[in-house]
């Protein structure tokens, strides 16, 4: 089987129709400054001494402004959140893009960064040519205090040539942090930078306000290039600036010359202060009342469940939170998905944490009351006292599509199960409500088999009411262990038919979606991932590929951090 590219535009067409046309409106927004300052008359002056350099940083300089406007945008999740809340937004190629809003703060940061590495090069051959082509019958109009003065003096002893030697350092440390790799290891590494993009709006606004370039005024009285009455000397038109010759008019007056009007703010200033109260309403949602841990559960694998309790907090099945504990971090929020929400049998909601990081590390330290021999354990018959933790939440995600389908395909790897597990309790508690969905196929892969008792009482129960409701064809359970030394563990009593579901090995996607295709013909299957990339490539390209029975695959994939 080949790809289609009738499924390959439905699950990629719009991630790449939107990537084509932001970088067609960078290149617009480029084009026009460099064509402005290129060819308008009030520029002259400045462009017949700094040359085509003047140009190029003018028209990164407005890139950087675009994208300094919309780099923030998608990470206001709030406002994101309600807009897949919406009726009238909420459809699902609508969804498709709120849900890249991440991929989207990624593509807006990458063009900051090679815009700034343009704008920067740039500014150093103004500098030079400043220094080279120092203007002495009009001095008002130089950046360089005298003829042939030092680039770096030029570069370094200004306010816009310091903030933005800053401004590059701010980039490159946020850039690098941000790899996966630094990522992976240190997530504290990579947050604590990444904040550092408040200095670098700062600094952002007085670059831009510091007005080195100044263009003329009176354009009218003294033509660009005209002839002045008290010069012998005939001023020389730059290359290509006009179609016509001035140098033989006679000039009415000198030239004025004044600051370039500062445009930055006027780009930034609506997405920051949207931003700034976007945070400002999280951080008073979050703050005015903390969350009550109610128990803390330790699981094999070293996963932490953790069930906790807030007045009116509105989590759904498939949303995420942000977490907080001043015991480890005052500052320091990480994503966890919803695992369960309040329904017949509890009151609390509950998270599952994989224990990977430092974080993650000494939030079990935290919770393990052997941790310290200082530490007072508490008495028998006593209720045990937990940390102060705050949330901020919740936030939509992609698996609240789920019950959107008829038919979804839910495909976990590892802990990468948490999204589906709060669908799953849903599912457990409210069989009798009716939804578009009618058949659920779950597929969940590990490499330990003490991980499937993370959820084996919820798949077990779950396989149970829907046999007693006479729907046993509704959820289909297919588990996949990878190391085979570990299948010698037993799963908890009460839980032996998943081992009848559980096969050595890793699935063959070719023949499951091939399976999957046939028993639902001519129909749409969502299909949800999470887990690690290798698992998420392999799937994605099994839905683009092309099948007989004309079933199409809606790929779909979890992403929160």
């Amino acid at each position: 089987m080949v790809i289609s590219a009738r499924h390959w535009l439905r699950n990629d067409g719009y991630k790449y129709i939107l990537l084509v046309s932001w970088l067609g409106l960078n290149a617009v927004v480029f084009w026009r400054t460099y064509n402005q300052y290129k060819s308008e008359p009030q520029y002259f002056y400045l462009r017949e001494m700094l040359g085509k350099g003047l140009c190029v940083s003018r028209g990164t300089a407005d890139v950087l402004n675009l994208n300094c406007a919309a780099v923030l945008l998608p990470m206001c999740r709030s406002f994101l959140t309600c807009l897949r809340r919406s009726r009238k937004l909420a459809r699902r190629r609508v969804t498709k893009y709120i849900d890249q809003a991440r991929q989207i703060h990624v593509v807006c940061a990458v063009l900051i960064c090679v815009a700034a590495v343009i704008h920067t090069c740039a500014h150093i051959t103004n500098a030079i040519n400043s220094s080279k082509h120092y203007n002495k019958d009009f001095p008002e109009i130089n950046i360089a205090s005298c003829p042939n003065e030092d680039a770096k003096k030029v570069l370094f002893c200004s306010v816009a040539g310091a903030t933005g030697f800053l401004m590059m350092i701010i980039l490159c440390l946020i850039s690098t942090s941000s790899t996966r790799a630094v990522r992976t290891a240190g997530y504290e590494i990579f947050w604590y930078i990444h904040h550092l993009f408040i200095i670098f709006y700062i600094l952002l606004l007085f670059h831009a306000s510091s007005g080195l370039l100044k263009l003329q005024e009176n354009v009218q009285l003294h033509i660009p290039g005209c002839t002045l009455a008290n010069k012998t000397e005939i001023m020389t038109y730059a290359e290509h600036s006009f179609d016509w010759n001035t140098s033989s008019v006679i000039c009415e007056a000198v030239p004025v010359f004044h600051k370039i009007p500062q445009e930055t703010w006027m780009w930034v200033v609506v997405p920051l202060a949207f931003y700034t109260l976007e945070r400002l309403i999280r951080i008073f949602r979050s703050r005015y009342q903390e969350a009550t841990i109610e128990d803390v559960i330790h699981h094999p694998c070293d996963v932490i469940e953790i069930k906790f309790t807030k007045e009116q907090f509105p989590g759904q099945p498939g949303q995420y939170i942000l977490v907080n504990l001043p015991s480890l971090s005052t500052v320091q929020w990480h994503p966890f998905t919803l695992t369960t929400s309040p329904n017949a049998s509890t009151t609390s909601f509950s998270i599952h944490i994989r224990v990977l990081g430092d974080w993650t590390v000494r939030l079990q330290e935290l919770f393990d009351p052997e941790r310290d021999d200082s530490q007072v354990l508490p008495l028998p018959n006593t209720k045990r006292k937990f940390p102060k933790m705050y949330i901020d939440g919740p936030f939509a995600s992609p698996s609240q599509d789920i019950f959107d389908f008829g038919t979804s395909v839910c495909v976990a790897g590892g802990v990468g199960v948490t999204p589906f597990a709060a669908v799953l309790n849903k599912l457990r508690y409210s069989l009798s409500v009716p939804t578009k969905l009618q058949r659920l196929y779950f597929i969940w892969i590990c490499r330990d088999i003490g991980c499937f008792q993370w959820f084996s009482e919820l798949l077990v129960d779950l396989h149970t009411q829907l046999w007693e409701c006479n729907k046993p064809d509704f959820f289909n359970i297919q588990l996949y262990l990878t190391d085979e030394k570990t299948s010698q563990q037993n799963l908890p009593p009460g839980s032996e038919f998943l081992y009848h579901r559980l096969t050595i090995g890793r699935p063959r996607w070719k023949s499951l979606f091939k399976e999957i295709a046939k028993f639902h013909q001519r129909s749409e299957v969502g299909v949800f991932v999470c887990g690690p990339r290798s698992l998420s490539r392999a799937v994605h390209r099994r839905c683009n590929h092309s099948n007989k029975h004309s079933t199409r695959f809606v790929y779909h994939k979890e992403s929160f951090s």
